[in-house]
């Protein structure tokens, strides 16, 4: 976490905003990884998926493409939370996904603009 750290005071200098938005992502990340997702094929295959897309939002090369992409990343994002409600996941999964898919709506236009 700490080279993480690092690279964003890097990548934000001065903007102490982005920083914390990045920083705030970084803790919404620990908190999933560390989550007890149910295992099963289902859920398996929507996790490639995301990662897909989150992976195309990075990659984007300009502000369309990656506000499209960001917002295919928030409708699956949905169906994710849905998909964890059918599987009966408890809320150490459930409430970080919901607080990262809020944090992502509040501040999708700081992450998709250049």
């Amino acid at each position: 976490m700490y080279q993480q750290l690092f690279l964003l005071l890097n990548k934000f200098p001065g903007d102490l905003a982005k920083f914390r938005l990045a920083l705030t992502l970084i803790i919404a990340h620990q908190r999933l990884r560390d989550a007890p997702v149910p295992v099963n094929d289902d859920l398996s295959a929507f996790h490639r998926q995301l990662r897909r897309t989150a992976d195309q939002v990075i990659a984007a090369n300009n502000d369309v493409k990656r506000r499209r992409y960001f917002t295919q990343l928030l409708e699956e994002l949905d169906i994710y939370q849905e998909k964890l409600r059918t599987w009966d996941a408890p809320p150490q999964v459930t409430e970080p996904v919901r607080w990262l898919v809020g944090m992502l709506n509040k501040y999708q236009n700081a992450l998709t603009d250049n």
